[in-house]
């Protein structure tokens, strides 16, 4: 018996195929047609909100990213999405890793990354860096923002490959944990910039070292107060100090308050682990006794 296909392979496949060939175009009329039916409101017509969602994510659609999911299919996921922002309570972010199910609960073969949240800068960029940091395979991403009575929420829907089940978890752990950096990042922002303002006044009344030297760290300073630089984090700390004014062999102090935005969390580090500021070593003293006060260092 010959096994072989002709060119479409498995009668599965060449069904596939046809499905491919013979989907319609997608319209805004046609996907809210099938989202609607999909979220019970089939007749009705579209809210402003419903709308605007829908607007957005056919504004991103690229049929090439996506072959095979009609409007039909692309209604129902959309309906499903809709339904998880819904029912969003917040404050924190919440995400879920799904099969991707298009109209009457076809499997379409690939996996959807849901996240919603309140909106903020930096969140799309901040999800497909984690997405690629496990080797995630982005089919297509979609952004629509929703409006509430009382604020605006950010959705993110990302088409994936199918993840390994052994990876999904991390994933969904992962994507989290980037955007709550974010809502840290934004949230802290201005006491971020409050402190760069109060240590550059304490370096001007200070006034150490060379002046055209400290005149071009100020300059730093105020360039970078400037709009020109995005904190993430900040974190105050304070070397003890021995009975002769010298700097004591201790651990510095820090106070949770003095810990903002991503460095909220007391146990994230500033520098790789054996560089970051523990017990004072002989050559962490001999930077902060230095006649250089600001020092630029690569982060983890």
């Amino acid at each position: 018996m010959d096994l072989r296909t002709e060119p479409g392979g498995s009668p599965d496949a060449m069904a596939q195929d046809q499905h491919n060939s013979s989907s319609p175009p997608i319209t805004l009329e046609a996907l809210a047609s099938a989202f609607l039916s999909a979220v019970g409101q089939g007749g009705a017509e579209l809210t402003p909100a419903q709308h605007a969602f829908l607007s957005s994510v056919l504004g991103d659609y690229r049929p090439d990213e996506l072959p095979g999911v009609g409007p039909d299919d692309l209604g129902a996921v959309l309906a499903t999405f809709w339904a998880y922002g819904e029912g969003f309570q917040g404050p924190a972010p919440a995400a879920r890793l799904i099969r991707a199910r298009g109209a009457g609960g076809r499997d379409l073969g690939l996996d959807l990354l849901e996240i919603v949240q309140t909106d903020a800068p930096f969140l799309v960029d901040s999800v497909m860096g984690a997405v690629a940091d496990l080797g995630g395979e982005v089919q297509a991403m979609f952004h629509p923002l929703a409006a509430r009575v009382d604020r605006r929420l950010s959705t993110i829907l990302v088409w994936l490959a199918p993840v390994a089940e052994e990876r999904r978890a991390g994933l969904v752990e992962l994507a989290l944990e980037a955007v709550s950096d974010v809502h840290l990042a934004v949230a802290d922002f201005p006491a971020m910039l409050a402190l760069l303002a109060r240590a550059t006044g304490e370096l001007i009344r200070a006034a150490p070292g060379d002046p055209a030297a400290l005149k071009d760290d100020i300059e730093f300073l105020r360039w970078m107060e400037d709009g020109h630089f995005v904190f993430l984090g900040a974190r105050v700390y304070d070397y003890p100090r021995t009975p002769d004014g010298g700097y004591a062999a201790e651990e510095p102090e820090f106070k949770p308050e003095d810990c903002l935005g991503v460095l909220h969390d007391q146990g994230r580090l500033v520098l790789r682990r054996n560089e970051e500021p523990a017990v004072l070593s002989a050559a962490l003293k001999y930077r902060i006794e230095a006649p250089e006060p600001v020092i630029v260092a690569k982060s983890n």
